[in-house]
């Protein structure tokens, strides 16, 4: 049951982030209309069945599975095609990650691998987070709407929950739902999961609302209500001051001063994954991309190490994880926006470093190398010539 909610939760989840992207590229009524009918047929599908997580290859329905599978991968590429044309670059970026990742789950369910099909589910869950907690919005959506209704008693637990709500353009109850989590004496404040849940709170607040005086208060609530890990204690205390210290951010629009507001990120701690740094990453990364949608030309020399900033900043709001296919993406753009430059070469050591076993072993098939390396070493080879 379990793997069911779940995985009704990432087929909404992927729904509105077709819906929303589609509408963020301004398509014409006629190009979004057909392309959701497609998708709303293909949910409706596999929700009913959930096989994809459960079944696998060897039911009865493999073939339509298969087929609605299939159907939602056509779609996402479209919508990569769709956001290619947009000037939001960060979208583009972001439907380029669910396109593939939808890819690969399709064939993960082809090959009968139940593991990476889960693996693949997170992704694009992923995804449809990067996407909706950019995008700000009133308005909701009817699927999503009625699914948080029948699954209010469900076994989805606090970040699904969260997760959901934010697809929905709920995104009060998303911050109460994390706030309700980050409170609760009893909660387990060391895990994996209750970082996840203070970082997707934070951004969610600060990217979406430009709120910094309520996290404040829950961070201030934190301290006091909670019994915290001596090293949270202090992340906590970091983080309030540089909410104090970002809090009029938005003024900082040259692109001199957000390099200036990275740096400063780099220089708070000599460990890679300090999540000490996490106000200054997330401050950043938005100023970076309001950037990057500005109508101008931005040269590109600036535009490889934009990438590469945001590449930096997915990697480690990731804390070093294996598969990072929104950093990977950051940094291949990195690298196709000025090959012959010295950014060029860091970002290739990055993916080679992370990804590069892929190439080398069997334990990938070729379709499954997150970025074309061989074709990324060869454009770097060509421009240093």
């Amino acid at each position: 049951m379990l793997y069911k909610i779940k995985f009704m939760l990432l087929l909404v989840l992927g729904s509105v982030i077709l819906k929303s992207s589609l509408l963020y590229a301004q398509p014409t009524q006629d190009d979004l209309k057909p392309l959701m009918q497609q998708v709303f047929s293909s949910i409706t599908y596999l929700i009913s069945t959930s096989e994809v997580l459960t079944g696998g290859v060897e039911s009865g329905n493999h073939q339509q599975t298969l087929a609605h599978l299939q159907r939602l991968n056509t779609v996402a590429e479209e919508i990569e095609m769709h956001t290619s044309a947009s000037q939001n670059r960060a979208l583009w970026l972001n439907s380029r990650s669910f396109s593939d990742a939808l890819g690969k789950l399709e064939r993960a369910y082809q090959r009968g691998d139940p593991d990476y099909m889960r693996f693949y589910v997170l992704n694009i869950t992923e995804s449809c987070f990067a996407c909706h907690s950019r995008q700000a919005s009133n308005s909701t959506f009817a699927l999503g709407e009625q699914l948080l209704g029948d699954l209010q008693d469900s076994a989805l637990d606090v970040n699904e929950l969260a997760l959901l709500q934010v697809a929905v353009r709920q995104f009060d109850a998303a911050l109460e739902t994390w706030e309700s989590y980050l409170l609760d004496p009893f909660g387990p404040t060391g895990s994996y999961e209750y970082a996840d849940a203070i970082t997707e709170y934070l951004f969610l607040s600060i990217n979406v609302f430009d709120d910094f005086d309520r996290p404040l208060k829950t961070l201030d609530a934190m301290l006091e209500q909670v019994h915290l890990p001596g090293y949270l204690v202090r992340q906590v205390e970091t983080w309030k001051d540089q909410l104090d210290e970002l809090r009029d951010s938005h003024e900082f629009t040259a692109l001199g001063d957000i390099q200036d507001l990275y740096s400063s990120s780099n220089d708070l701690s000599e460990i890679p994954f300090d999540r000490s740094r996490l106000v200054f990453d997330i401050v950043v990364r938005s100023l970076l991309e309001n950037y990057l949608n500005r109508p101008q030309n931005i040269i590109p020399e600036d535009l490889s190490d934009i990438y590469f900033m945001l590449g930096v900043i997915e990697y480690r709001l990731e804390r070093g994880a294996i598969s990072i296919p929104q950093a990977e993406l950051y940094f291949e753009a990195a690298i196709r926006a000025n090959p012959a430059g010295s950014t060029a070469r860091k970002a290739f050591d990055v993916l080679e470093e992370n990804s590069g076993y892929a190439v080398s072993t069997n334990f990938f098939e070729a379709p499954e190398l997150p970025v074309p390396l061989n074709e990324l070493r060869e454009l770097i080879d060509m421009s240093s010539e």
